[in-house]
């Protein structure tokens, strides 16, 4: 009897607030076919704009200074020996 209720109270509490709305703000729900406008082919964009290959650096910023390559600075341990017969 009690589940009986408890489903009644259920079905009516879902019919009484309905179904969920959509949020304000959205544009109309009917489907509009995207209008784009074709790229142009990447040949024709690199003639008209006649851009260089490489982009100067801005003045005032230099690049930091490369390190050659060796081992890291702490290559793993603490470095600490332990007495002979220590396991």
């Amino acid at each position: 009897m009690k589940e009986r209720l408890c489903l009644l109270a259920w079905g009516v509490l879902l019919t009484a607030c309905g179904p969920v709305g959509r949020p304000s703000g959205l544009p109309a729900p009917e489907y509009e076919v995207p209008q784009l406008d074709p790229w142009p082919p990447a040949s024709s964009a690199t003639a008209k704009a006649g851009a260089p290959a490489v982009e100067p650096a801005p003045v005032g910023v230099e690049p930091a200074p490369e390190e050659p390559a060796g081992p890291p600075q702490n290559a793993g341990g603490s470095g600490a020996t332990l007495p002979p017969g220590t396991p």
